[in-house]
């Protein structure tokens, strides 16, 4: 794995087993600045699992020095420091804004640091969530986009159940105060391969009108390829550019996200709501009757079936009951 050395040796982007590996030069941060126009695009974060903070902060300034790239939002994975530790780790141009640091054992944890341009803070609601191995959540508010930014880690050894519990009651508390949502972290739970735990995280996602925009695996070792890193957003036909990226310092590879700032709306609020009238019903009742479900029954794949199910299920459900502003 290549190795961070000075600022005009930043990135060198490579193709191999799908994976955009990085050593950033200048050259090639301009070229991903003007395919995308990033600057156009008011949110971009960096995610990344780094396994401790403390040896890699020289490495991780360096990267946010290259503004090509403009990062403005920092989420890190696995810091490994205690709280006292983390609030002396300083990084230039940024504040730290949240963290979760564990009580009970090693390793671990999370946190997110903001540009000091971006208007931001930590959200209080939440802190009751926060577990130990289960939920180690950091999460703030970004004052001028009416957005919620989530940045979670779960240990593989952890109650999935329990962790997806919370992760519910996250979701359902912040749509319930009208807020765009960014969930970020590892999770531990491999997107590329199909399960029990998965196809319920994903059931659950669908019906909560969110999307991992991740796609390629985060983690590559000689004999497997896993999926744990995630950034899910709102499910919109928004631009956005997402990049997979080796830092070369962690073994896990980094997440690039760019995507629109939701601007905060002045002036009166509005509150949306579905309408579960009968004659809704009677209608949602009619479109479930009259699909063919062929497709669905084709299937020899339990999996494939239910989710061609839900996605159907969802498709006429949309219909039948659409969000309508009041």
């Amino acid at each position: 794995m290549a190795k961070v050395k000075s600022l005009d040796g930043v990135f060198i982007r490579t193709k191999k087993d799908g994976i955009t590996k990085t050593l950033l030069t200048k050259e090639q941060c301009t070229e991903v600045g003007q395919k995308s126009n990033v600057r156009n695009l008011g949110l971009r974060i960096l995610h990344h699992n780094v396994q401790s903070i403390y040896n890699k902060k020289n490495e991780i300034t360096l990267v946010l020095s290259v503004d090509r790239m403009h990062i403005n939002v920092l989420c890190l994975m696995e810091h490994w420091l205690s709280e006292d530790q983390l609030k002396v780790v300083y990084i230039d141009d940024f504040n730290l804004v949240s963290k979760y640091c564990r009580t009970t054992s090693l390793l671990g944890d999370s946190c997110i640091y903001v540009n000091n341009k971006i208007q931001s803070k930590e959200v209080s609601w939440f802190n009751n969530l926060g577990s130990d191995n289960v939920f180690e959540i950091s999460v703030i508010k970004l004052l001028e986009f009416n957005t919620i930014l989530a940045c979670i880690y779960r240990s593989l050894e952890s109650d999935f159940y329990d962790f997806l519990n919370k992760l519910e009651e996250l979701i359902v508390k912040i749509y319930s105060k009208g807020k765009y949502l960014i969930l970020c972290g590892d999770w531990n739970v491999n997107f590329l391969h199909m399960n029990g735990k998965l196809q319920d995280l994903q059931k659950f996602l669908l019906m909560s009108n969110l999307i991992n925009v991740i796609e390629s695996p985060t983690r590559i070792t000689s004999h497997s390829k896993s999926l744990t890193d995630v950034v899910i957003i709102n499910n919109s036909k928004e631009k956005r550019l997402v990049e997979v990226l080796d830092m070369g310092y962690s073994d896990h590879l980094a997440q690039y996200v760019c995507m629109k700032a939701f601007q905060k709306q002045e002036g009166p609020k509005m509150v949306y709501n579905r309408q579960f009238t009968n004659t809704n019903m009677d209608y949602f009742k009619y479109l479930m009757w009259d699909e063919k479900w062929s497709k669905t029954m084709e299937s020899y794949e339990p999996n494939n079936s239910f989710m061609l199910f839900m996605n159907t299920f969802i498709y006429y459900f949309n219909i039948a009951f659409p969000i309508k502003k009041n």
